[in-house]
């Protein structure tokens, strides 16, 4: 059997009344994205009911291609209603019988035709047959609805033996057009209409016979364009390529317009969203830019203080939630009055924080098309280029400033991320020392002092930092690299004063100390990389006389056009390569004129610590870029070495020091 009946309930509509149109639309649904969108929509909605029935389902969301925040808040709705029916079914029956997406035989009215009910409630008399509508573009009236009675009939075909049916209930519920549609007969009228309509017209539907009649039934006939209503001769038949050509190239043509007035409106500044983002409302202004929310704002600020001071987003998400924030949606939701439609766990995740902390936003900068559909025909949204984005800046009022931004993105790039423990304590140093040998990283030991009972809890006095390598695999891998942490910190923390007191106490004297650090990473290629700049940039002053000399010479006879050619195309080749060693070399230098100002924002941080007294992971990690750590050998002399931020080159790879 076919995936698709000739004469289906969901074009019975078309084939009663025009049932010499049935052979020319068979083969059902071709396929389009709005099927598939309904199709999607359908398969969340069983899975919604079914589990709400107490039924044992697999959540189909991953494999949705269409599921979007409206598919959700639909497919609940539709539970929600089903739940209420069933609850007002039992009122009348103890246990009524409840049936999701059921097949259904319609052979004994409709020869070969078959269908899916979306839920049907049996109790006692009364049998309701509910049909889910995701569609936008018709509003779906139940009343007189062919679809629906064959629905009826093919339910009433399974249960007539079982239960004693006397009256029909048939509902649409259409979510997107706020449509719930009732209608209601009795068990005779339903099999009259059988009888006297719908055996009839599939028997001359089935053979291709009876008359073409135009009306509301028309608007999905695959020929619509080219029928002559009540005509026996279909010879404009033969031109539906053509009509069906120019109709593709009709949506392809206005698609392009639709998009060309998005990117237009984007550019002007004009906001395109549903909602602002948490922490702004949607202004009433001609272009809707967002306007702070005084009761969000200090909670994305906070969110982004957090994340500069060295909290992970995960660490942040479990404060949020510690001190009872509520999540986006919920505060949304609340704002307006009502529960929130989402399926959610109302927690804050390290996800929800990562957008925040991505989005430009709040920054007070306009961020559009950040999404786009693969084509006019294929829906699904997918991740526009950077390049492709439409960024208008300073529109609205920023809520984060671009020196707390900035200090967020830095923080992102540490290598860095702040392992906690059980307890959730978070070394100082977690992240940042690397085995000076293997290359991998050292992390957070200890050794116990206690065994620990529930009066008195096992205490961890003793901390100190090894090579993973070592703990993991042993000194034959790697040798120990054991030190105390409270040693390592005093090295550390020694190591900023005395920095910092320099700052303090000679100004230039620092200065000239932390350039002469800067230029040692710059010395060894900087006088190579001179000469190759002055020569690259001599050669392109060859090249520019060069090639021009050489069409004159072509016109004027003295070399051959073969050789012409040559010699030009090998001077071009040269000309392309030089310009991208010139553009790189330029770009390098230009990185050694920005360290006069690293060196002023470093000197600006150590000033801060000057009279520190213990260290901090705040501290840390806005000074330090990493530190390498020497082999443990008992009473020999170690090497440490600490790379600070805008003095020292960032590693390659944060996983290793190699």
């Amino acid at each position: 059997m076919s995936g698709h009946a000739l004469l289906s309930p969901s074009s019975s509509e078309r084939w009663i009344n025009c049932t010499k149109s049935a052979m020319h639309n068979a083969g059902g649904d071709t396929g389009s994205t709005y099927a598939q969108q309904g199709t999607d929509a359908h398969a969340l909605c069983e899975y919604k009911v079914k589990k709400a029935l107490g039924h044992k389902v697999r959540d189909p969301t991953p494999d949705l291609e269409f599921y979007d925040e409206e598919m959700e808040e639909c497919s609940t709705a539709y539970c929600e209603f089903i739940m209420e029916q069933v609850q007002a079914a039992k009122e009348s029956c103890p246990d009524p019988l409840v049936l999701v997406e059921q097949r259904l035989d319609f052979t004994r009215w409709v020869a070969e035709s078959f269908g899916t009910a979306d839920c049907i409630i049996v109790a006692d008399g009364t049998m309701t047959v509910i049909d889910f509508k995701y569609g936008l573009g018709v509003l779906v009236d139940a009343e007189g609805n062919s679809q629906m009675r064959m629905y009826a009939l093919g339910a009433l075909n399974l249960f007539e033996s079982l239960y004693d049916i006397q009256t029909v209930r048939m509902i649409i519920f259409q979510p997107r057009r706020d449509n719930i549609s009732t209608a209601e007969v009795t068990k005779e009228e339903l099999l009259r209409w059988a009888d006297e309509v719908l055996i009839p017209a599939a028997a001359l539907a089935a053979n291709g016979d009876g008359d073409y009649k135009a009306g509301k039934h028309c608007q999905f006939c695959r020929i619509k364009a080219t029928c002559r209503t009540a005509s026996k001769d279909t010879s404009a038949l033969d031109m539906m390529p053509i009509v069906n050509l120019f109709n593709e190239w009709h949506a392809a043509s206005t698609s392009k317009k639709i998009k060309a007035v998005i990117e237009a409106n984007a550019k002007a500044g004009k906001y395109r969203t549903t909602c602002a983002p948490f922490g702004y409302t949607k202004g009433d202004d001609s272009n809707h830019l967002p306007v702070i929310d005084p009761d969000a704002a200090p909670i994305v600020r906070n969110i982004f203080e957090m994340r500069a001071s060295g909290i992970t987003p995960h660490h942040i998400a479990d404060k949020l939630n510690e001190n009872g924030v509520p999540i986006p949606s919920d505060y949304y939701y609340a704002k307006l009055g009502k529960p929130n439609p989402r399926r959610t766990r109302h927690l804050w995740s390290p996800e929800t924080v990562r957008q925040i902390l991505h989005n430009y936003t709040y920054l007070g900068h306009l961020v559009q098309l950040r999404t786009t559909t693969i084509s006019y025909k294929n829906h699904k949204v997918v991740k526009n280029d950077e390049d492709d984005m439409i960024v208008v800046k300073n529109t609205h009022e920023p809520i984060v400033s671009q020196e707390l931004w900035d200090r967020v993105r830095e923080m992102e790039q540490s290598v860095s991320q702040g392992k906690r423990n059980s307890s959730g304590y978070v070394a100082n140093l977690s992240g940042l020392i690397y085995c000076q040998d293997c290359g991998n990283k050292v992390r957070l030991a200890w050794n116990n002092t206690t065994n620990g009972s529930k009066k008195k809890p096992r205490k961890y006095i003793r901390h100190n930092y090894n090579c993973t390598s070592y703990m993991k695999f042993g000194k034959r891998y790697c040798p120990s690299h054991y030190i105390k942490m409270q040693d390592m910190d005093a090295i550390v923390l020694e190591d900023i004063r005395s920095l910092a007191q320099l700052v303090v106490e000679d100004e230039e004297k620092a200065k000239e100390r932390f350039l002469e650090r800067k230029a040692k990473q710059h010395e060894e290629q900087y006088s190579v990389d001179t000469k190759k700049l002055t020569e690259g940039k001599y050669r392109l002053q060859e090249l520019d006389t060069l090639i021009p000399s050489i069409y004159e010479d072509k016109v004027l006879g003295k070399v051959s056009e073969i050789v012409a050619m040559k010699l030009i195309a090998k001077y071009e080749a040269e000309q392309k390569k030089l310009s991208e060693e010139v553009e790189e070399l330029e770009a390098k230098f230009a990185t050694i004129r920005q360290d006069e100002e690293d060196v002023a924002l470093f000197m600006e941080r150590l000033r801060k610590y000057t009279d520190v007294q213990e260290l901090t992971r705040e501290m840390c990690l806005e000074l330090i870029e990493y530190i390498t750590l020497d082999a443990y050998v008992e009473g020999q002399p170690r090497d440490i070495y600490i790379y600070y931020k805008l003095l020292d080159e960032p590693l390659k790879d944060k996983r290793s020091l190699f």
